[in-house]
């Protein structure tokens, strides 16, 4: 893998760095300095948290290291010719100039690693049980790894490759089907699975926390998407070229329908079909950019045609992650409609018409606000009059439900109806009118008001 530095011999093997392993190594010294150890241990100086940081994270990639050294001298003693091992932005990658010839090589070259992790797993962790002061920066850095080297094992183990997992998964179908294409195929096609299920085990969680979260979410997903498109472009090794464009594949999955959902949540639901095809007007500058892409890629090479894809989703996570600050509003606008909707059609079932029924109706004029959250309900051939000072928000009101001014937030049912958004003229046909009153028609003259009668 080009791009980087040689370090040095390890058991007669090259071990490298490429230049994009600096960036994950700042960003772990970072994450344990500023974030876990202090969360965990309290009252120690600026400095030991920086120093436990930074040695944890080199532990850390040591830890890589002794992963891929299984892989690599596994390899060897079974006849393969190894390269070198490269540590970079996603971990670390032991460089084998050819495959295993069979399915029974990929599995035992495969399960190594994982296998070396549990191992460094369980020294660590038995290190850490015989520490008696559990809150010493030693101990801090014992818990770390032993964690740490725990999940790299579960992590690759799963079954998508080309993480280990996938490749015993690919060496298994590779067995049963006798061709190494058709079980490439299918233990890629499983990690896209996989990713799905993860992507939606994530976005569940944070639909239970704020909807905008979804779309904040998809917005990392799609910048992830542009990082790894220039990993594809500027790596010229082909395990990593598979993994990168594995990645991708997962990400895209996971916008995709991510979108969809968010749009099938923020739109209601009487307007959502008209929702769906203006939304897919988007599509059209995708499908304009794909065959510049494509020609770029015929011209000048794929590593090019994917170093322009960097921008191109780069600019779509902004785009998305600019729909997280009002996607919670709207969400929570049509759960507010659909569940005034439902109260209204479960009064009719016990025999009461509620003729109108407001929930948090919110209203203003230019972008002043004037109602806040007014609730309110009118059974059928109940008489109700609206008292109160001038100003308090009695003609906005009134106006909201008649339409003259559309409600910003909440919703407004008429006889079964959703006249939320309507317009002034539809909802007049349903008999919702309003009838000026003359100030000489009242004791007060100073005290104005408007009739809403409903038909």
């Amino acid at each position: 893998m080009n791009g980087g530095f040689r370090v040095g011999k390890i058991a007669g093997i090259d071990f490298s760095i490429h230049y994009s392993w600096l960036v994950v190594f700042a960003l772990f010294s970072w994450i344990l300095a500023d974030s876990v150890l202090p969360s965990r241990y309290e009252g120690w100086s600026s400095a030991t948290y920086w120093s436990m940081g930074v040695l944890g994270a080199l532990l850390l990639f040591a830890s890589v290291l002794v992963h891929e050294l299984a892989h690599a001298l596994t390899a060897r003693s079974l006849g393969l010719p190894v390269e070198g091992i490269t540590l970079f932005l996603f971990g670390g990658v032991s460089n084998l100039k050819a495959e295993s010839s069979g399915p029974k090589g990929e599995l035992i070259v495969s399960a190594v690693g994982p296998l070396a992790s549990l191992g460094l797993f369980a020294v660590l962790w038995l290190a850490y049980q015989g520490v008696n002061d559990k809150t010493t920066p030693f101990a801090a850095v014992l818990w770390y790894l032993w964690f740490a080297n725990l999940a790299l094992a579960i992590f690759n183990s799963l079954p998508a490759f080309p993480m280990d997992g996938g490749r015993i998964l690919r060496s298994a179908v590779w067995s049963l089907t006798g061709s190494l294409r058709k079980a490439t195929r299918f233990a890629a096609r499983a990690g896209q699975i996989i990713g799905l299920l993860i992507g939606a085990r994530i976005a569940t969680r944070l639909l239970e926390r704020d909807p905008g979260l979804i779309l904040r979410f998809l917005a990392v997903v799609s910048t992830i998407t542009s990082v790894l498109s220039g990993v594809f472009a500027i790596v010229p090794s082909l395990a990593v070229a598979i993994a990168a464009n594995v990645a991708i594949a997962l990400c895209l999955a996971i916008v995709g329908p991510g979108i969809v959902a968010s749009l099938s949540l923020a739109i209601p639901p009487r307007a959502r079909a008209m929702g769906f095809s203006i939304g897919s007007l988007f599509i059209v500058p995708g499908l304009l950019i794909l065959p510049m892409i494509g020609w770029i890629a015929d011209s000048w090479g794929i590593r090019t045609g994917m170093a322009v894809m960097v921008p191109v989703f780069f600019v779509g996570g902004l785009v998305i992650s600019t729909g997280g600050n009002v996607i919670s509003s709207d969400i929570e606008q049509v759960r507010r409609t659909t569940l005034a909707r439902a109260e209204v059609l479960a009064a009719r079932r016990r025999g009461e018409v509620k003729l109108l029924y407001c929930s948090g109706v919110s209203a203003g004029y230019d972008g002043v606000p004037v109602l806040h959250h007014i609730d309110f309900e009118v059974d059928r051939g109940e008489v109700v009059a609206l008292l109160g000072t001038n100003g308090a928000g009695k003609s906005t009101f009134l106006k909201a439900v008649s339409g003259v001014v559309e409600a910003d937030r909440g919703a407004i049912i008429f006889d079964g109806r959703d006249v939320t958004h309507a317009p002034p003229n539809e909802i007049a046909g349903l008999g919702i009118v309003q009838i000026p009153v003359p100030a000489s028609s009242w004791a007060s003259p100073s005290a104005r008001i408007s009739r809403l009668q409903g038909g």
